[in-house]
């Protein structure tokens, strides 16, 4: 017989379709139908049609959040741009400090360098004015005869003429012979005998007398009652109306008693 379900030819004893599993109990082939009519298995039978339309891909959903969520994610990136931003400006600014840094030291460096080159300089120019005074002194100032070293000691309390200098020029008889003594704790010159046609230095026991004197300026230092503290070296520096000095030899002077 033939299964009205599937199509298939079974045995007529067979209750339970062997190819589509229904059940064959109570089926009866019509009356005038004969088994061996030509049968048509594709009129009982169709192959299940497949869907082949194109399946829609599942798409991404996004989770709904909270307004409140979305602002805290918002700050949270913003404050991290901030940091990030705030740690690559601080690199910068030590950057430039260390920058600047260096450039001041190096203009310290340099201001050091050219504060030597000024006080040099300025070395330079004293002894340049200083050449020029005495070359001028020595043009201006004529010494005629300078002092020189005694012969010998000079006796304590003693009242005698010790040096002399005659000079010529634009002089002053009580400004331009300032008689000068070395001092040995010092180490500089020191003047004792004020200028003028007589002065005296009771401390050394000394006395200075200008004159002039056939045409010449004449300053003489006298022992006048010379002490022990007149012993030393003695020099006479002059100076003419223009400021312009010019100085004597050196001479020295002992004292015993």
């Amino acid at each position: 017989m033939i299964c009205r379900y599937c199509g298939n030819t079974v045995d007529a004893e067979t209750t339970v379709c062997p190819y589509c599993g229904t059940a064959l109990v109570g089926y009866n082939t019509p009356v005038g139908f004969e088994e061996d009519t030509q049968y048509d298995e594709q009129m009982y039978y169709e192959e299940p049609q497949q869907d082949y339309a194109p399946k829609k891909k599942k798409s991404l959903s996004v989770p709904s959040l909270p307004f409140s969520t979305l602002i805290s994610v918002a700050c949270a990136v913003f404050s991290l741009i901030c940091l990030f931003m705030v740690s690559s400006t601080r690199s910068m600014v030590k950057e430039s400090s260390d920058l600047i840094s260096g450039s001041l030291s190096q203009l310290q460096s340099a201001t050091v360098t050219i504060q030597e080159r000024l006080d040099s300089m300025e070395g330079t120019v004293a002894n340049v004015q200083s050449n020029a005074y005495n070359q001028l002194a020595s043009a201006n100032i004529t010494i005629s005869k300078d002092i020189t070293s005694l012969t010998g000691p000079v006796t304590l309390g003693k009242y005698n003429q010790m040096f002399i200098v005659r000079a010529k020029g634009n002089l002053n008889l009580n400004s331009s012979f300032d008689w000068q003594k070395y001092n040995e704790s010092t180490g500089g010159w020191v003047s004792i005998v004020f200028t003028g046609t007589a002065t005296s230095n009771e401390e050394y026991g000394l006395r200075l007398e200008n004159k002039m004197e056939e045409g010449e300026y004449v300053s003489i230092l006298w022992a006048n009652g010379i002490t022990q503290n007149g012993a030393g070296t003695y020099r006479c520096v002059i100076s003419d109306s223009a400021g312009v000095k010019k100085t004597s030899s050196e001479a020295i002077v002992q004292v015993t008693a």
